[in-house]
Order: structure tokens, then sequence, then C-alpha cells
């Protein structure tokens, strides 16, 4: 599929290639009419000048222009300077030869193919000016792309690793809050994984670093933001195994780089896999093949479910935490809320993935994922422990949820601490059929249907949890 995928990528960027050749060509075709059209020679000047000085501001304040895009703008300009110097029929030959050589393969082959065709454009018309406009434009239009590719990584046009650290400096120097965000392939992935990877990732202030890594600057981005940004674009990139860390400066001090490549590198990072075997340390080594046969499964089915259960897991610990349950409570309650949606498995993907509100017979047949994902862990004995959390975790606190009306204290306390984690990660995520809510509106939400969807209890335990580890106050 990868392969399929690169070979029509590959065809993509050839046409691009050729059309912006193509374009370049006829925008020269229109300076030669504008070269005979206009016999003021001061006009003519101006008016070049005007063109020039137009298509180079806008090349630099494009800050995401692509290499195919910047080669055409790079020929268009010079030719527009070529309609101006060209003298005669040789010189606007050799000219051409060398805006290409130099194009193409950068200011040190221009200026050699520069003085070649200069010293034979001397020998055919005895043009001095000739020969120094070739020399010049290759050095100028050498420098110009030199400049471009050296600030941009050729692959996936971000913004290159010798670009980050003056970026960073910068942010550090104006005392400008920001969060500095680390994402890292466990090995090098095919070209046009890390395309994606660079697109997904794509921000202002995204740079690439080393092989396999991209570092992204978040300005005024505070903890809630920061996590909510990477969240949100991470599970789209399936292809490869990644690590993520975020620093975030006052708070880490300047020191960032360090940090954040320490985070990445230990069993802190943000990476799902790792994260779940730290976290599943005293579970039973049978449960937890189970849980990441059936999380791998998932997450090839469904995209947005497995991060939406990742998150769901995070909450449900830090809850648990909250609330005072015991250590093997919070190994049931973890086990327990990685299988929640595992039914989700037995669900067609056009409902799991469809883009408008879902039809009466589709949202009951969404609802049967509970009974779905029971029948499903029965083949899993080592499971058993965990069908509560799948059959109840749409129950709700007045009795009026789903599957068995289930209603207080007949609803299992760990089952209820999941349905508060469940339902806010469910607010507070994008989904292509509604806008996410932010931290704050979601405990707000919570708020609201305490006492009849929640239980009140787990509720304000939640919303300090939110409001104390991601900066949110009321």
């Amino acid at each position: 599929m990868l392969d399929l995928m690169k070979q029509y990528n590959d065809s993509i960027e050839k046409m691009i290639k050729i059309l912006s050749l193509l374009v370049g060509i006829c925008f020269v075709c229109m300076l030669f009419i504008f070269e005979i059209s206009f016999s003021d020679e001061e006009l003519k000047f101006f008016l070049i000048l005007g063109c020039v000085s137009l298509l180079t501001g806008i090349g630099f304040m494009v800050s995401k222009i692509k290499k195919e895009v910047f080669d055409c703008m790079l020929f268009v300009m010079t030719g527009l300077f070529l309609g101006m110097v060209s003298g005669g029929a040789y010189s606007l030959i050799f000219m051409m030869v060398c805006l290409f050589i130099t194009i193409i393969y950068g200011r040190r082959a221009g200026l050699l193919s520069s003085f070649l065709c200069s010293g034979i454009l001397w020998f055919l018309e005895t043009n001095y000016f000739g020969s120094i406009s070739l020399l010049m434009v290759s050095y100028f239009v050498g420098g110009w792309r030199d400049y471009f590719y050296q600030s941009r990584d050729f692959l996936t046009g971000v913004l290159s690793e010798s670009c980050f650290d003056e970026v960073l400096e910068s942010f550090i120097s104006n005392n400008r809050m920001f969060s500095l965000i680390f994402v890292r392939m466990d090995d090098e992935g095919y070209p046009q994984v890390e395309k994606k990877i660079a697109r997904i990732l794509n921000s202002q202030f995204t740079f690439r670093y080393g092989l396999n890594g991209f570092m992204v600057i978040l300005p005024d981005a505070d903890k809630g933001k920061s996590v909510q940004w990477l969240e949100e674009r991470i599970y789209e990139i399936k292809e490869v195994e990644l690590k993520s860390g975020i620093v975030y400066y006052p708070e880490d001090g300047v020191n960032l780089v360090k940090k954040v490549e320490d985070i990445v590198n230990s069993e802190e990072c943000l990476h799902r896999y790792a994260w779940m075997m730290r976290h599943m340390n005293g579970i039973d080594s049978d449960v937890v093949t189970a849980i990441k046969m059936l999380m791998g499964f998932l997450r090839v089915w469904d995209s947005y479910t497995y991060g939406h259960v990742m998150r769901v897991v995070e909450y449900s610990q830090c809850l648990g935490r909250e609330l005072g349950i015991s250590d093997d409570e919070e190994s049931l309650l973890v086990c327990g809320a990685y299988l929640h949606d595992i039914g989700k498995l037995d669900m067609d993907q056009f409902i799991l993935n469809k883009r408008m509100p879902l039809a009466e017979n589709e949202w009951l047949r969404l609802k049967s994922h509970v009974e779905q994902g029971v029948e499903l862990i029965q083949l899993f004995e080592e499971l058993a422990p965990f069908k509560m959390f799948i059959r109840h975790h749409h129950e709700r606190f007045d009795g009026r949820g789903y599957p068995s009306r289930l209603e207080g204290d007949e609803i299992p306390f760990l089952v209820r601490i999941l349905a508060v984690a469940d339902s806010f990660d469910a607010m507070t995520s994008k989904r292509s059929y509604n806008h996410p809510m932010s931290y704050k509106e979601g405990i707000t939400e919570l708020r609201r249907c305490s006492g009849a969807q929640f239980d009140p209890v787990v509720v304000e335990a939640f919303a300090n949890v939110i409001e104390r580890e991601y900066s949110f106050g009321n």
C-alpha cells in the first residue's frame, strides 16, 4: 500500500515540476513581448524592477512555500531580469543555460557554467555586458536558491534544523511563553510518511530535527492547549510508531532541547505503547498481551477510537488516584479503560467515520458496541474481570442510560469514574461533524450534568484534576 502511495505521489510531484517549468517558460515568453512592446528603456527598467520586487516580497511572505513553487518564481524573476539585460541571440541562449544549471545545482555550478559561457559569448559577440550579466545572474540567483534550501528541509518543506536554534533563542530572549514539542519516529520512515507527518504537524514554527524527528514551537500555549494540539494530530499517523514529549517555557527553564530529548528517550514520553506498558506493571502478562493485541487491531480499524481510548486511560488513572482508589483497583480501572470501546471493532467504518449526525438505525447500531464488546472478550478468559467496564460505561447516574438502566450506586464505582473520563474526552476531541469544546467548557458541561448523567463526587474530583494539571481556573 505504501509503495502504491509513493508511486502516486511521485507522479504528482513530477507533474507539478513540469507544470512549474511550463509556467516559467510562459512568463519568459511574455517578457519577450514585453521587451518588444516598450521602447522607453527607463520605463521598462522600472516596470521590471517593480515586478521583481513584488514577486520577491511574495516569496518571502509565504512561509510554507514549496520547492516547486519557489523554483517557478525564481525562474520567472530571473526571466524578468533576462529580458532587461539580453542584448543578442547568443546572450539569451547562454543566459537560459546558466539559469537552469543554477536553479537545479546551486550557485557553485552556476558560476562555473557562467565562466564557461562568458568566454564563449565574448568570443562570439565581444559582449562584455552580456558576459558580466551571466555572472551576476548566477551569483545572485544561486545565492537566493541556496539560502532557501538552507532554511527549508528539502524533503518535507518545513523549516530546517539550522533555523531551529535561532528561532528558539529569539523566543527565550523575548521572554515569550511557549511550548516545545518533540516528535520522533522509532525508525527511519518512508519519505511519503515523513511528508505526511510534516503536513499533520504543520504550524508556523515546525522544524526538521535530526534524521527522523520534528520540533514544533507553539507560541503562547499552556499545558492544556499543547497536549490537546498534539493529541488531535498524533493519532492520524498510523504508518510508524512515534515517540513524543512536551516541555514548557518558562516553567522548564532554558535548557529545553535537552529536557525534551530526555523525555522522548525515557519511559516518560507520550508514545502510547510505552505509556501503556509503564502503567500496567504488576498486571498479569496474559492480560497485557491480550490488551496489546486488541489495541493493535483497534488502531488499524479506527484511529480516532484508538486515540480516544488512550486519552481516556490517562484521564481515568489520574481521576482514580485523586479519589484514592487502591493499586489493585487502579490496575482494574486502567485495563477496563483500554477495553471499554473494544466492541467498535465490530462496527461498520461507515458509521464510525460518518461526517453527518447518525440516523436512528445507525445510532442503535452504534449503541450495540457495548454488547459486541462483551461478546468479543469472551474469547479471552483472562479479560473476564473487565466486562463491567465494557457493558456499563454508558449507564447514567439517574438510571436513564443503557443497556441495563442501572442507577446511582448500582453502577460500579470504577465504572462511574470511567464514564466521566469517557464523556470528557468525547466532548473535547475533534470529530468531523462537531467542534471540540475547550477543557474549561468540558468541565462546565460535566458540572451541568452532575447528579443526572454523572456521579457528583466523581465530577468534582475530575474538575480538580483538570484545573490543577492543565492550569484551567474557574
